[in-house]
């Protein structure tokens, strides 16, 4: 049983220890997407807006393949912390940024903690 005790608070450390932090994701209502547009390279370029908030910030996004789909995740960081990511965010205005992701526009699904959106 002490075992057990001591792997799950192993874990729980590696886990937390990750970001400052466990890694946070938006929701879909937290993010306005404000356009979408195909590159002549082949990449895509997200515009997007996050809610402002006071303790949170968005550094970029974190990407993966799965089934064939790229797996798009706006990342949603503690403001006293540098959260690691993918594809680093350019600010375009005042709130609103830009990532550019390498793949083609119809093969994006953006993931968020309550759900995902194919673009």
């Amino acid at each position: 049983m002490k075992m057990l005790i001591a792997i799950s608070v192993l874990v729980m450390s590696i886990s937390i220890s990750a970001c400052g932090g466990v890694m946070k994701q938006y929701k879909k209502e937290n993010v306005e997407i404000l356009s979408v547009q195909q590159l002549s390279s082949g990449s895509t370029e997200i515009l997007y807006q996050p809610t402002l908030e006071t303790m949170h910030y968005c550094p970029g996004a974190n990407h993966r393949q799965d089934g064939g789909r790229e797996k798009v995740v706006f990342v949603r960081c503690d403001i006293n912390e540098k959260c690691p990511v993918d594809v680093v965010a350019e600010k375009i205005s005042q709130g609103q940024w830009k990532i550019v992701i390498p793949s083609k526009q119809d093969s994006i699904d953006l993931v968020f903690s309550d759900g995902e959106v194919r673009l």
